[in-house]
């Protein structure tokens, strides 16, 4: 009786082990699939929140909310010219499953469209900090 039970207990421990060797598989195949095809679609739809923030400058601009009124011509090409390279960052990345290339592209556009600010908006540290925390929340729930 001892060899029969112990015969029916390899048997059942073969079978769990068997079960559990196809669901690991099975995880880590799709594991493997989100790895390499990451949906990075929201980094897109945060070019167009970015491109949100850029109209409203130019409606700062166009209010003269600039620090030199005379440059305000000026103003408006720079943020047309930022708009058209933000455009062309979406573009470029679009098909892009490099996380950091995105952020490293982003980061690098926002810390210049930052810049601008400082440089020719009154008031431009509420604006500037404004930017920020509504782009952070934004970034955040298109992310999760």
């Amino acid at each position: 009786m001892a060899e029969k039970d112990i015969i029916l207990m390899l048997i059942a421990v073969m079978i769990v082990g068997a079960v559990l060797n196809a669901q690991i598989k099975r995880v880590t195949k799709r594991l493997d699939i989100e790895e390499t095809n990451p949906n990075l679609g929201y980094y897109s739809d945060f070019c167009n929140a970015i491109d949100e923030k850029i109209l409203m400058l130019k409606e700062l601009v166009q209010d003269a909310k600039i620090l030199e009124t005379s440059d305000m011509d000026g103003c408006l090409e720079a943020l047309s010219n930022f708009s058209k390279e933000l455009v062309f960052i979406q573009t470029m990345n679009t098909n892009n499953k490099d996380k950091d290339l995105w952020e490293e592209k982003l980061f690098g556009f926002l810390s210049k469209l930052d810049d601008f600010i400082m440089q020719n908006m009154q008031d431009a540290k509420a604006i500037s900090d404004e930017m920020k925390s509504d782009l952070k929340n934004k970034f955040e729930s298109l992310s999760s």
